[in-house]
């Protein structure tokens, strides 16, 4: 009874964070950097075998951004020498270790006291043939060697590109020949990798072809195999049935179906496969057959649990046992995350070329949990090329706001000319209304019932009160903004009625009270850096979200026009004491009262 209590009471402290952060929408930030990135390093190229070795069959492709394809040399094991293993991106340690630099691949093993030089010997004498096993039945272009390292100091594997990590725990187990293709595999789906692996070194197993239906874990996606967001068993579920449907590929198409499949030149539709194989559909791979066909990259990195790659973003998953929770806790979830990111960011660049503005759209990370301490009224900071999400939901409505930040560069909130609450404005009105529709940012949030229209309707029907709510006057400011709207459109229409210009003005000019009562000169509040500022009040993003929304309508600027001037690349002159005359002339009815 007391875990629930608590529960409860954190629940509900978080249902009062979300009244105050939704009450006027989204609040972000755009900041610097606030966490380190783990620096990409360049692998080594290796040099050509002589042309006298035994080679392997490989694939022709063209050369890879200048590299030249590695020539196969499978007539000896290279010896194992003693040296010091550095750190990789899968390998965060050094360590005295034997190694091997083999022609196709690199391989290193920790010395220590479980693995001395017999049993390393051993285990790099199996491993050798299994890889040449692997490389003569399949062939595959490589343009940069693999490095495979046996480290006592972890139980987890770990992937980063060419990178592998397997623990010896797993040796001892007898399950290091699943993982140890993932490191020639890395630009290809982790099932073919997993599948090929037990095709070539396990026997057959039954495997449960309904788990296929099974639209939370995705059995087969590259999130089915990543621990915490599925459990050990439903790992090795998916492990197996990847073996099964790489069996299923091999009798209906021959083992020469299965290279093509590792480089994206396979003509095989991989969802009508797994319907024939399994028997079976699932709604969630008819929506998104992409998840299944190498469309993304999986790698392990230091401090969170998965990196998702697409090409033009790199987003960072972790799972914390915080409360509240981030909710991104499935494969379901996270592919749901995904593509979220990747809709927005079409819708961005569509929104951009049809108005000629430039627009970075690829290089992008996005951290969907975060150490950094934000200020309470924050759910995501935006710096360049990244953004970063607070873990207890920050995600859920600000996704389209920070990547306008970001997409737009210097023209929406870094360094420049520009007034900082002009910037968070301008990416307010631009993520908010001309760019998306901000009922459609809380329905992919999973939280309609949170709109800027249901939250006046709760205001006006008086269903907050002053215990639900964190900021001084706050309740007050609420009940006047209906009482501004309500001036000009009644909110009894319904929400397909819902006016967001109007909106806006209205908490522009709640704004306006606000600063009457602080002191504060308008002029000075539009100064203010609202990304750096815990005393920044959330109305003044709407107020700058106004006054944007006034020079288009009335000014006749065009968005270029304004995300031009940000840049420095025009003039545009101060209308802001004009703007606070109409706000206040709109709603002097409502003033007078």
């Amino acid at each position: 009874m007391k875990q629930n209590r608590h529960f409860q009471r954190i629940s509900r402290m978080f249902s009062i964070c979300m009244v105050f952060l939704l009450l006027f929408g989204t609040i972000s930030a755009c900041v610097s950097k606030p966490v380190s990135d783990v620096p990409e390093t360049p692998l080594e190229t290796a040099n050509p075998a002589e042309a006298t070795q035994e080679e392997s069959p490989t694939i022709e492709e063209p050369e890879q951004d200048g590299l030249a394809p590695l020539f196969f040399d499978f007539s000896q094991a290279a010896p194992l020498e003693a040296s010091k293993q550095g750190r990789t991106e899968a390998n965060s340690r050094m360590f005295d270790a034997l190694k091997a630099d083999n022609s196709f691949a690199r391989f290193a093993f920790e010395i220590n006291d479980d693995f001395g030089t017999a049993e390393i010997e051993a285990l790099y004498e199996d491993l050798y043939t299994k890889v040449v096993e692997f490389l003569k039945t399949f062939p595959i272009q490589l343009y940069e060697k693999p490095e495979i390292v046996f480290v006592g100091y972890t139980d987890e594997p770990g992937f980063y590109k060419q990178h592998a990590r397997i623990p010896y725990s797993m040796v001892k187990q007898g399950d290091v020949d699943k993982f140890i293709l993932r490191a020639f595999l890395t630009q290809s789906e982790p099932w073919l990798s997993y599948g090929v692996a037990d095709y070539l070194f396990a026997e057959p197993k039954t495997v449960d072809l309904s788990l296929m239906e099974d639209t939370e874990t995705l059995y087969l996606t590259g999130m089915s195999f990543e621990l915490p967001y599925v459990t050990e068993a439903e790992r090795d579920n998916a492990i197996a049935l990847a073996g099964s449907f790489v069996r299923y590929i091999i009798e209906e198409h021959g083992e020469e179906a299965i290279s093509p499949l590792f480089n994206g030149n396979s003509t095989l539709d991989i969802y009508a496969m797994i319907q024939d194989w399994s028997g079976t559909s699932n709604s969630f791979f008819e929506a998104h057959p992409e998840v299944l066909d190498g469309s993304l990259s999986y790698y392990d990195i230091e401090s969170y649990d998965v990196k998702v790659d697409d090409g033009a973003f790199e987003i960072y998953f972790r799972l914390r046992d915080v409360e509240p929770a981030s909710g991104l806790d499935s494969p379901v979830k996270l592919y749901g995350f995904v593509n979220r990111i990747q809709s927005a960011a079409k819708q961005i660049s569509d929104f951009a070329n049809e108005h000629d503005i430039p627009v970075i759209n690829r290089g992008i990370r996005a951290y969907t949990d975060t150490d950094t301490v934000f200020y309470f009224s924050r759910s995501a900071q935006a710096g360049p090329s990244e953004v970063v999400f607070s873990s207890n939901f920050g995600w859920s409505t600000a996704v389209e706001h920070e990547l306008v930040h970001v997409m737009f560069g210097r023209k929406v909130g870094e360094d420049g000319p520009n007034l900082p609450m002009a910037s968070e404005g301008l990416t307010t009105l631009l993520s908010d209304y001309l760019i998306f529709d901000h009922r459609d940012i809380f329905e992919m949030g999973g939280i309609p019932d949170r709109s800027f229209y249901n939250n006046l309707m709760w205001l006006k029907a008086g269903e907050f009160d002053e215990s639900d709510l964190i900021y001084a006057d706050e309740l007050e400011a609420g009940q006047k903004v209906v009482e501004c709207y309500e001036q000009f459109a009644s909110l009894d229409k319904g929400e397909s009625q819902f006016d967001y210009a109007l909106y806006i003005d209205s908490l522009a000019y709640v704004w306006l009270i606000h600063c009457n009562k602080t002191g504060e000169a308008v002029e000075d509040m539009f100064g203010k850096d609202l990304a750096r500022s815990s005393e920044s009040s959330p109305l003044a993003y709407y107020a700058g979200a106004s006054y944007h929304n006034y020079l288009i309508n009335q000014k006749d600027y065009s968005v270029k026009d304004l995300l031009d001037a940000y840049y420095g690349d025009i003039p545009i002159e101060d209308y802001t004491a004009e703007w606070v005359a109409w706000i206040r002339g709109k709603f002097n009815a409502v003033e007078n009262k």
